[in-house]
Protein backbone atom coordinates (compact mmCIF):
# COMPACT_ATOMS: atom_id res chain seq x y z
CA UNK A 1 0.00 0.00 0.00
CA UNK A 2 2.47 2.37 0.73
CA UNK A 3 4.11 1.93 -2.61
CA UNK A 4 0.99 3.08 -4.37
CA UNK A 5 0.66 6.28 -1.81
CA UNK A 6 4.15 7.54 -2.70
CA UNK A 7 3.86 6.95 -6.14
CA UNK A 8 0.30 8.92 -6.07
CA UNK A 9 2.13 11.64 -3.93
CA UNK A 10 5.32 11.52 -6.20
CA UNK A 11 3.00 12.35 -9.38
CA UNK A 12 1.16 15.24 -7.47
CA UNK A 13 4.25 16.92 -6.69
CA UNK A 14 5.75 16.57 -9.57
CA UNK A 15 2.98 18.19 -11.45
CA UNK A 16 1.55 20.74 -9.04
CA UNK A 17 3.09 23.37 -8.19
CA UNK A 18 2.86 23.60 -3.86
CA UNK A 19 4.06 25.41 -1.22
CA UNK A 20 4.12 22.53 0.78
CA UNK A 21 5.11 19.48 0.49
CA UNK A 22 2.74 16.38 0.61
CA UNK A 23 3.14 14.18 4.13
CA UNK A 24 1.82 11.00 4.92
CA UNK A 25 -0.04 10.90 8.26
CA UNK A 26 -1.81 13.99 10.32
CA UNK A 27 -1.59 17.38 10.61
CA UNK A 28 1.27 19.10 11.57
CA UNK A 29 1.75 22.38 13.09
CA UNK A 30 1.95 25.40 10.95
CA UNK A 31 1.33 25.43 7.06
CA UNK A 32 0.62 21.79 6.56
CA UNK A 33 -0.89 19.66 3.43
CA UNK A 34 -0.83 15.93 3.97
CA UNK A 35 -2.34 12.47 2.40
CA UNK A 36 -4.15 10.02 4.41
CA UNK A 37 -6.22 6.72 3.86
CA UNK A 38 -10.29 7.55 4.05
CA UNK A 39 -12.44 4.87 4.15
CA UNK A 40 -12.69 3.38 0.82
CA UNK A 41 -15.14 1.56 -1.82
CA UNK A 42 -16.06 -1.60 -2.84
CA UNK A 43 -14.03 -3.94 -4.94
CA UNK A 44 -14.23 -5.97 -7.45
CA UNK A 45 -12.56 -9.58 -8.33
CA UNK A 46 -12.92 -10.86 -11.92
CA UNK A 47 -12.75 -14.36 -13.35
CA UNK A 48 -8.63 -14.57 -13.96
CA UNK A 49 -9.05 -13.48 -10.17
CA UNK A 50 -7.21 -9.79 -11.15
CA UNK A 51 -8.96 -6.98 -8.46
CA UNK A 52 -10.36 -3.83 -9.27
CA UNK A 53 -10.98 -0.87 -5.98
CA UNK A 54 -11.27 2.14 -5.42
CA UNK A 55 -8.38 3.79 -2.82
CA UNK A 56 -10.46 6.93 -1.08
CA UNK A 57 -7.49 9.66 -0.17
CA UNK A 58 -8.24 12.68 1.96
CA UNK A 59 -6.36 15.56 1.28
CA UNK A 60 -5.99 18.22 4.07
CA UNK A 61 -4.44 21.49 3.88
CA UNK A 62 -3.79 23.86 6.47
CA UNK A 63 -2.50 27.37 6.21
CA UNK A 64 -2.97 31.64 7.95
CA UNK A 65 -4.21 32.15 4.35
CA UNK A 66 -7.38 30.67 3.30
CA UNK A 67 -6.75 31.32 -0.77
CA UNK A 68 -3.77 28.96 -0.22
CA UNK A 69 -6.18 26.11 0.98
CA UNK A 70 -8.53 26.53 -1.64
CA UNK A 71 -6.03 27.34 -4.49
CA UNK A 72 -3.48 24.27 -3.58
CA UNK A 73 -6.41 21.58 -3.29
CA UNK A 74 -8.07 23.04 -6.57
CA UNK A 75 -4.94 22.26 -8.22
CA UNK A 76 -4.39 18.87 -6.70
CA UNK A 77 -7.74 18.53 -7.86
CA UNK A 78 -7.42 19.50 -11.64
CA UNK A 79 -4.39 18.00 -12.29
CA UNK A 80 -5.61 14.87 -11.57
CA UNK A 81 -8.80 15.27 -13.39
CA UNK A 82 -6.38 16.29 -16.85
CA UNK A 83 -4.13 13.41 -16.35
CA UNK A 84 -4.23 10.98 -18.82
CA UNK A 85 -1.22 8.33 -18.65
CA UNK A 86 -1.67 7.26 -15.01
CA UNK A 87 1.72 5.77 -13.50
CA UNK A 88 2.21 2.29 -12.23
CA UNK A 89 4.03 0.62 -9.78
CA UNK A 90 5.28 -2.99 -10.53
CA UNK A 91 2.12 -4.64 -8.37
CA UNK A 92 -0.69 -2.31 -9.15
CA UNK A 93 -2.23 -0.16 -12.07
CA UNK A 94 -3.53 3.40 -11.17
CA UNK A 95 -6.24 3.33 -13.79
CA UNK A 96 -8.22 6.70 -12.74
CA UNK A 97 -8.78 9.44 -10.34
CA UNK A 98 -11.63 11.65 -9.67
CA UNK A 99 -12.88 14.12 -7.23
CA UNK A 100 -15.69 12.95 -4.90
CA UNK A 101 -15.97 15.84 -2.83
CA UNK A 102 -14.50 19.23 -3.66
CA UNK A 103 -12.34 21.43 -1.45
CA UNK A 104 -14.26 22.96 1.50
CA UNK A 105 -13.52 24.46 4.65
CA UNK A 106 -13.21 21.84 7.96
CA UNK A 107 -12.21 24.35 10.79
CA UNK A 108 -10.11 27.44 11.95
CA UNK A 109 -7.63 26.66 14.72
CA UNK A 110 -7.70 29.20 17.91
CA UNK A 111 -4.04 30.39 16.07
CA UNK A 112 -6.15 31.46 13.09
CA UNK A 113 -5.24 28.97 10.45
CA UNK A 114 -7.17 27.41 8.36
CA UNK A 115 -8.15 23.97 7.02
CA UNK A 116 -9.60 22.51 4.23
CA UNK A 117 -10.21 19.19 2.85
CA UNK A 118 -11.09 17.00 -0.27
CA UNK A 119 -11.56 13.56 -1.26
CA UNK A 120 -10.12 12.09 -4.28
CA UNK A 121 -11.41 8.53 -5.32
CA UNK A 122 -8.63 6.80 -7.04
CA UNK A 123 -9.30 3.72 -8.98
CA UNK A 124 -6.51 0.74 -8.88
CA UNK A 125 -6.39 -3.03 -10.26
CA UNK A 126 -4.35 -5.75 -8.86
Amino acid sequence: MLDILTLIKDTIENGVTLTESIELGKLGTGESLVMQVAPSGTDETFLDKSISYELDLLFLRKSEVQTTCINELTSIANFLRKLKTYPNTPNIEWVNSFITTMPNFVGQEQSGEWIYSMVVSNKLSL
